[in-house]
């Protein structure tokens, strides 16, 4: 195990939250914040490889889970997903693809996964970065997916895992105090708009946008027992709709090319999930923890209530509780989470007790549930073909999350029929 890359890559993708559940159901200390704890692990795993005279010591077989439980995370977390069902026929063709698939890519991409090329992974704690190398890259992204891995999971699923770049923009905020103590002496600054001036003591907050090439592993799953077969699109970093609308094209186009390819027939994939009953649906029940809902009211109101507490379920709350008594809603967003314990390959007698949870975002819209039409006056069905889904750690953790979409889909269907 090359323990630099796999340190590179936790930095570069694992959201801190989901980094300390980890570390504590595998017994191996965080530090003050992701940089820190990423130098701490370095550190603590050098000193156990010189102290194992033989065989493996039991922080190293640590590192070993934190390896399968990172690449675990690689496909399900924080990912968008569209699903569609499948007919024997698209069943077959896929299932054909994945049994003879050649078209692996063959470079650095494929052989540095499941870790991110080295090409954008940051390098904080590298002993042998140079100073002139740069941290990030800047080069023109190539937006063609390309598939890296193919694997058989426990949960009898076949997974197809593509690499893709992109070109990112990030907002930094700038602190002030040391902004200023490196211009020290500089009384005003000049606007490259306008040539303008302006006095330095009176700006209050800098934000620095940064542009970049990143890395994302998109990632198509089949399931043979459901003929099921999702996409799931890397949304580690914030997407606006119309780029994730354009991430979901490119990738399901270019699956459909390697199906073609390999059976000289077309994919089409016309059955698609609609996951709008899902937020009325899972609403009404009385499971999980709704952080957030909008929804409309027979009065005519549209109102956003979000939770501001950590552990609270907005459909409990005080307020809300007696509005939804008082008239009826119809929600069309919804953001809800499941409180479920992390587990590991190590045993029990190893592990500490992590609490994780998975979260479902279905971001409708009030342009959804108002009244739309179709050519023959018929009133169209509210639509929303993907479902954000963030906060799960391992295969188990999606699967729930998946078992409940599946779940509260099928009784919505039943409830239309």
């Amino acid at each position: 195990m090359t323990t630099s890359s796999l340190f590179q890559s936790i930095q570069y993708r694992f959201p801190w939250s989901a980094l300390k559940a980890v570390l504590r159901i595998l017994g191996l200390p965080p530090s003050q914040g992701m940089k820190k704890t990423i130098i701490r692990l370095n550190d603590i795993y050098r000193e156990e490889q010189k102290n194992a005279s033989e065989g493996y010591t039991d922080n190293i077989k640590k590192f070993e889970e934190l390896k399968n439980l990172y690449k675990q995370h690689l496909l399900v977390g924080e990912k968008t997903v569209r699903i569609f069902r499948l007919s024997d026929n698209q069943l077959e063709k896929i299932s054909s693809l994945f049994s003879s698939c050649t078209s692996l890519n063959e470079g650095s991409l494929m052989k540095a996964y499941p870790f991110v090329d080295s090409r954008y992974a940051s390098t904080a704690f590298n002993d042998t970065q140079s100073e002139e190398q740069e941290e990030f890259p800047t080069f023109i992204p190539d937006p063609t997916p390309k598939l890296v891995a193919i694997d058989s999971l426990e949960n009898n699923s076949k997974v197809f895992v593509f690499s893709s770049e992109r070109l990112v923009f990030q907002r930094n905020k700038i602190s002030i105090a040391n902004f200023r103590s490196q211009i020290d002496g500089t009384e005003s600054l000049s606007l490259e708009e306008d040539d303008e001036e302006i006095d330095i003591s009176t700006i209050r907050e800098l934000i620095a946008i940064r542009k970049e090439v990143r890395q994302f592993f998109d990632v198509v799953v089949l399931r043979e027992e459901e003929k099921i077969l999702e996409f799931r699109i890397d949304t580690t970093l914030k997407v606006s709709k119309e780029e994730l609308i354009l991430h979901f094209r490119k990738l399901t186009n270019h699956f459909r090319d390697l199906v073609r390819n390999d059976s000289s027939e077309e994919l089409i994939l016309d059955t698609q999930i609609n996951f709008f009953p899902l937020i009325n649906s899972l609403y009404q029940s009385q499971e999980g923890e709704v952080c957030a809902v909008s929804f409309t009211t027979d009065e005519g109101l549209i109102e956003n209530s979000k939770m501001r507490l950590k552990d609270s379920d907005l459909r409990t709350e005080s307020f809300h509780s007696a509005g939804s008594e008082a008239s009826e809603i119809t929600p069309f967003r919804l953001d809800i989470k499941w409180k479920k314990f992390l587990s590991s390959d190590l045993g029990a007698e190893n592990q500490n007790p992590a609490l994780i949870y998975p979260r479902l975002f279905l971001p409708g819209t009030f342009y959804d549930v108002s009244q739309q039409y179709n050519e023959d006056d018929t009133i169209l069905d509210p639509l929303l073909n993907y479902v954000m889904v963030s906060g799960c750690v391992d295969i188990e953790s999606y699967d729930f999350l998946f078992g409940k979409i599946i779940e509260h889909i099928t009784y919505a269907d039943n409830e239309q029929g």
